[in-house]
């Protein structure tokens, strides 16, 4: 409809942003009714969620173990039933702009340096590609943006955390502006804040009580153990960075408002839609960091649980002790041989140049 001169929300009845309508009227043009050229922007934005997925384990253990990770991520993404529940989604296509965001997130504690303006102007970049998708999905980048915000304060930065938020805002307006050409020149834009911000946000709720929202909450609830790996991996990332990640306080608590947020209102309080959690994949990588310590203790208690009903000589807690240990050290000993290898070549080929 659109290559052929219609306007969405001013001919066209339509709830998503018109950057991704502009995109499938471009495979059209190209492809005509198939979607081929749709199918290798999917294939682009996966490999750009791996690499980003790459980036992040990556900070943490060595390359091959990453490469290791990064396979691992894509087999619970690729494979997760809110992956294969839609398809052309907006959430495949904004997958890698939430990772990178985390990215930074994370790079920033790693390495213990502030996130960069240029960070902030592409964060604002890949919010604005969200809000013209999606806006929903804008829940994310809000989070990160106010977590920045308020850590600069509190490091008495008070002019960066103003910089950052008009970086943020430029790259944003940056990708607005051709959007709000297209729709100013088709006097569509009345109609788009009507249909694209107004309806999406009190059109849905007429007519719906509060006890049937209370039940579309918990039946958005119920896609929590059929996407179990999904959730495991948020699971185990939220342990690691309370538990192990030996950083302060307060960033503990922005990854905790980062994940709840996106939890709590993207996939439950916007609706009983299966594709909808996607977005909490973003996470996955940072809980392949933490398998490791999470499986180690997983089977220590199993061990010292099993063992309790034969032999209870020794307290649990010290049956406990012994067997992560032993966990652990198998673990690493697994991950270290991983890795021998590649060093060992490494090393031969220092070697062979002296």
């Amino acid at each position: 409809s659109m290559v052929e001169g219609k306007v969405p929300y001013r001919d066209l009845f339509e709830q998503k942003g018109v950057l991704l309508y502009m995109l499938f009227a471009l495979n059209y043009l190209i492809c005509g009714d198939q979607l081929y050229f749709i199918y290798l922007v999917e294939i682009i934005c996966g490999t750009a969620f791996l690499f980003l997925s790459f980036k992040i384990i990556n900070l943490y253990l060595p390359y091959k173990s990453s490469l290791l990770g990064v396979l691992i991520t894509a087999v619970i993404v690729f494979t997760s039933r809110a992956f294969w529940c839609g398809g052309g989604e907006a959430e495949e296509y904004c997958l890698p702009l939430f990772t990178y965001g985390l990215y930074i997130f994370l790079k920033s504690l790693k390495k213990d340096k502030d996130i960069s303006l240029i960070e902030g102007f592409i964060c604002g970049l890949f919010a604005g590609i969200i809000f013209w998708i999606k806006y929903s999905m804008l829940v994310f980048y809000a989070a990160l943006g106010i977590c920045i915000f308020i850590d600069f304060f509190i490091q008495k930065k008070a002019s960066k955390a103003i910089l950052f938020s008009l970086y943020f805002l430029i790259g944003m307006t940056l990708i607005s502006i051709p959007m709000i050409i297209y729709l100013g020149m088709n006097q569509a834009l009345a109609d788009m804040w009507n249909i694209y911000i107004l309806f999406n946000i009190f059109g849905y709720a007429e007519g719906r009580d509060v006890l049937t929202r209370v039940i579309e909450f918990f039946i958005s609830l119920g896609q929590v153990p059929l996407n179990f790996f999904l959730y495991i991996m948020v699971a185990f990332s939220l342990i690691y960075m309370w538990k192990v990640y030996n950083v302060n306080l307060r960033y503990k608590i922005y990854y905790g408002c980062l994940t709840l947020s996106t939890f709590l209102i993207q996939c439950l309080i916007m609706g009983n839609i299966g594709y909808y959690h996607l977005v909490i994949g973003t996470f996955v990588p940072f809980g392949i960091v933490a398998l490791p310590y999470c499986l180690a203790n997983i089977i220590a208690f199993l061990k010292a649980l099993f063992v309790s009903k034969k032999e209870k000589t020794e307290p649990f807690k010290t049956r406990f002790e012994i067997a992560y240990k032993n966990s652990n050290d198998a673990i690493n000993t697994f991950l270290n041989n991983f890795n021998e290898k590649k060093e060992t070549k490494k090393n031969i080929k220092s070697i062979s140049i002296s």
